[in-house]
């Protein structure tokens, strides 16, 4: 086990390239956590990695890993654990939140705890999608296009023909501010909350420069009508985030946008899409997912599983959390 600042450190990224960790292990996304002003913890170990973060509630101190540990085979998840339980011992945190990515679902993480005072409880919440959706962009574009449902495809040929929109990929940390805007007006129409200016500007600021984030833009006479955020890790760009304003719906520029963007992509050489985040098949009607994921299953791709967000109490304090988050719901506090 190793415990090292992983600011421009091209080894952790080669070891998480052999892995097929998501961007959220990065080194890249280590910095612009740093950035935000959070203390970073990188684990690693035979056939494993651990990016992790650590945070603070009102009741005391965790250690976050999005979608990590990542483990090469599943006999590896007993070794991530109980490294990463020993280090959170060590450092004094109250519990350590994990998404484990690379697990096939027929494995019971339970099983596999290494040792008896070790609990493995769902955590409150999935902090990313448990489900995703992946586009393999290896195929020539047409054989991609022939996979994307036929409306959304007439219009994408037919802005082919008749150029409604034109398109813009910038890696100018300062135009991250056309997509916050947009996602307020999404905000204030949909009341829904969503990270604020300071998460995207540090974001961009940080990731921008390095290649990793993208910001793609769909004009109409030469206004920006809508916007998508890609990050580009080891061959996969991830549909991070996406917001348009009302006249975009129009000439379905939201589609258009998310084809050009794939069409960017994999010009760049990715080799696949992660429109990452769908909801369950068998999910009602009122899902909070409901409207994007009918969306993301126009362009295709496979439904891929990632780790679902467990919690690992370390100490007593977690009791009274899990009764905290339920009031806070309860009472929207």
């Amino acid at each position: 086990m190793a415990d090292s600042n992983t600011h421009n450190d091209t080894a952790w990224n080669a070891h998480q390239r052999t892995l097929g960790a998501s961007f959220l292990q990065s080194a890249e996304w280590d910095t612009f956590q740093q950035a935000l002003g959070y203390k970073t913890h990188a684990l690693r170990g035979s056939g494993w990695s651990c990016l992790l973060v650590e945070r603070s509630s009102r009741l005391g101190t965790y250690l976050l890993a999005p979608y990590g540990p990542t483990v090469a085979h599943s006999d590896k998840f007993a070794d991530a654990l109980t490294a990463i339980v020993a280090y959170g011992r060590e450092i004094g945190v109250d519990w350590i939140r994990l998404e484990p990515y690379g697990l096939p679902t027929a494995i019971d993480p339970s099983t596999l705890v290494p040792a008896k005072d070790v609990k493995l409880a769902k955590a409150p919440h999935q902090m990313n999608p448990e489900l995703t959706m992946m586009v393999d962009l290896t195929p020539a574009a047409d054989d991609i296009l022939a996979h994307v449902s036929q409306s959304t495809r007439s219009y994408i040929r037919k802005n082919q023909r008749e150029h409604m929109l034109t398109f813009k990929t910038s890696t100018d940390p300062a135009d991250i501010d056309v997509f916050v805007d947009m996602l307020q007006v999404v905000s204030e129409r949909s009341q829904a909350r969503f990270y604020g200016r300071d998460f995207f500007v540090k974001q961009a600021q940080t990731l921008m420069p390095t290649g990793m984030m993208h910001l793609e833009l769909a004009l109409q006479d030469g206004k920006p009508i809508a916007s998508a955020v890609m990050h580009y890790y080891h061959g996969v760009a991830t549909y991070t985030y996406a917001a348009s304003l009302p006249e975009a719906r129009a000439t379905n520029a939201s589609a258009l946008l998310l084809w050009q963007a794939m069409m960017n992509a994999k010009g760049a050489g990715m080799t696949a899409v992660d429109l990452f985040g769908i909801a369950p098949d068998d999910a009602s009607a009122d899902h909070p997912w409901h409207g994007f994921t009918a969306f993301k299953k126009k362009f295709g791709g496979t439904t891929l599983v990632r780790g679902t967000t467990v919690d690992i109490p370390l100490r007593p304090v977690y009791r009274l959390y899990r009764p905290l988050v339920k009031m806070s719901r309860f009472f929207k506090i």
